[in-house]
């Protein structure tokens, strides 16, 4: 028998490297004006994985709203706020943002890309800001015959 002696070196192991950003949830995906007395925000998650599919932590991600309505009076992270904002994913790779509603009914996407490379994105389902709940206050029905009892009361 041979005897071998033992080698000693040391071996480079590469970090783990982004490769793909998923869309995980938006809830709720319907959210209403500010004032309305509903929800006026959601939360936007989002996942980076590797090539294998596997979570990304520590990974640096900038969420956005995707083609902003100003006018709407949208915002992402904080009441106010449109500029980009940058989180890092956690130890399940995923991130989360607050989108808030405004003052105009409308719809918005949020986009999470990639610092780098910049070619990584991907944008969430589409968030709806609806006027408000119905209310049975608010709402009427009418005949256009009115009746004998109600004479000219809906």
């Amino acid at each position: 028998m041979g005897v071998t002696s033992p080698l000693e070196g040391t071996i480079a192991v590469a970090a783990i490297q982004a490769t793909n950003l998923q869309f995980i949830s938006a809830s709720p995906q319907l959210i209403y004006l500010l004032g309305s007395g509903a929800a006026t925000q959601s939360l936007v998650t989002f996942k980076v994985v590797d090539s294998s599919g596997n979570p990304v932590q520590n990974q640096e991600i900038i969420l956005s709203l995707l083609n902003p309505n100003l006018a709407a009076g949208l915002s992402i992270n904080a009441l106010g706020n449109t500029a980009p904002v940058p989180k890092t994913s956690d130890a399940s790779g995923q991130v989360t943002v607050a989108v808030f509603s405004g003052n105009v009914p409308t719809s918005v996407q949020v986009v999470a890309k990639l610092p780098v490379p910049s070619t990584i994105q991907t944008n969430s389902n589409v968030l709806t800001v609806a006027s408000g709940k119905p209310v049975q206050k608010a709402a009427s029905i009418a005949l256009g015959a009115f009746s004998i009892e109600g004479l000219e009361i809906d």
